[in-house]
């Protein structure tokens, strides 16, 4: 879209930010989608873009119009008076890489060092090192239940060296790259999302690795084959 002298108009999208007691968020997430949300996004503790504080979460909901956004703020603060909500907005393509202002080099493992490719961190004595951008996969590294699985699978790394693993619901290819890294022969990694596929895919490429690593958006029953490890870092409803 251009104005009248031909300058690029940069789209706008409002948000609606609502904190709230990390125990209502499912339902508080509820209520949003039912006031007209196109989208909801959880951030607390553990995500990479954080929510407000300990014990609490901030539901970011997406809307089509300002005039929704806003009717969905005066509705939330009639149903729920006590909670902050406030009406906001992203500009542009500014929401494609605000991740990268909180994500940056950490420890994955005690011998892994996940580094985001923007970075040149020094890598400490004995680490192997993993560049990953988590671009719009999930899979930081930064979650609990990845850096549970990553810990796990560093201990464990004997049963699956010189073998292959598969990765149902690799997201960004973290703990894929990371089964590579720790020893196995081949991983093969599958998920629901062609947009997770594509960053797992991109990881490997950055990481010299895509030689033994198979990414692909395919269901789990369309999978053939013996693997000595299979890693399954998904809600258990899925």
């Amino acid at each position: 879209m251009t104005d009248l002298v031909g300058s690029v108009v940069s789209p706008r999208f409002p948000l609606l930010l609502v904190d709230a007691p990390a125990p209502r968020a499912e339902e508080l997430g509820v209520l949003l989608f039912e006031l007209g949300a196109e989208g909801v996004e959880l951030r607390d503790e553990t995500t990479l873009v954080p929510g407000p504080g300990p014990g609490q979460v901030r539901l970011v909901a997406s809307f089509a119009a300002v005039a929704e956004a806003d009717r969905a703020r005066r509705a939330v603060n009639r149903q729920e008076p006590g909670l902050t909500c406030l009406l906001d907005e992203l500009v542009g393509d500014e929401w494609r890489d605000k991740y990268k202002e909180h994500f940056t080099a950490f420890a994955l493992t005690p011998s892994v060092m996940v580094v985001p490719p923007w970075e040149e961190p020094v890598i400490p004595a004995g680490m192997h090192l993993l560049v990953l951008d988590p671009g719009r996969a999930f899979g930081t590294g930064l979650h609990a239940t990845t850096s549970l699985v990553a810990t796990e699978l560093e201990d464990r790394r004997a049963a699956f060296a010189g073998e292959p693993v598969l990765d149902v619901g690799t997201g960004s290819g973290i703990l894929a790259l990371l089964a590579l890294r720790l020893g196995a022969a081949s991983v093969r990694g599958i998920d629901c999302d062609a947009d997770a596929v594509a960053v797992a895919t991109e990881n490997a490429e950055r990481n010299g690795l895509l030689a033994n690593a198979m990414l692909e958006c395919l269901p789990l029953d369309q999978i053939e084959g013996q693997f000595a490890v299979v890693v399954a870092n998904i809600e258990a409803r899925v």
